[in-house]
């Protein structure tokens, strides 16, 4: 097996996004004792790109790259850095159960990715942090909030 890459990376990411997202969300409604959170569809996750299928999902999953600072050598090692981000958006609804939504979405998200990069990023140094909310519109003018998490990798 060649190299662990930032590609490896960020496929091993979406994986463990697809896999324990749902599962994570159906827990804090559970914990919270509601169903304020909808369920995540594993088709809903993309990758540096929103396009017209969004409207399809609510929420769905975006995964996209801020910044990917130059390979470096320091002796015998080679080391990659990475920048992500990963929001989970769904549909804008101006009603009392926004801010929960904000705040559960925000949680499941840094949680999933906090609770399994262990298991899969070994050898692989991440540094979680939350974003602020902010509002995305799709190209149907559909408004969106988005919550999520920036992740920094180094990689030898």
């Amino acid at each position: 097996m060649g190299r662990y890459d930032n590609e490896n990376f960020l496929s091993d990411l979406q994986a463990v996004i697809v896999s324990n997202l749902d599962a994570k969300i159906s827990a804090l409604n559970t914990e919270k004792g509601d169903s304020v959170l909808s369920s995540f569809d594993s088709n809903a996750i993309f990758i540096q790109e929103i396009y017209g299928t969004v409207a399809n999902y609510d929420p769905f999953v975006l995964i996209y790259i801020e910044d990917m600072p130059l390979d470096s050598a320091i002796g015998g090692a080679h080391i990659t850095g990475l920048k992500l981000n990963v929001l989970i958006c769904f549909c804008q609804n101006n009603d009392s159960d926004r801010y929960k939504r904000i705040f559960r979405y925000q949680r499941a998200i840094y949680e999933v990715i906090e609770e399994k990069y262990n298991n899969i990023f070994r050898g692989v140094k991440v540094k979680l942090s939350n974003l602020t909310p902010v509002a995305l519109a799709s190209e149907n003018a559909q408004i969106f909030d988005a919550v999520g998490v920036g992740l920094e990798i180094t990689m030898n």
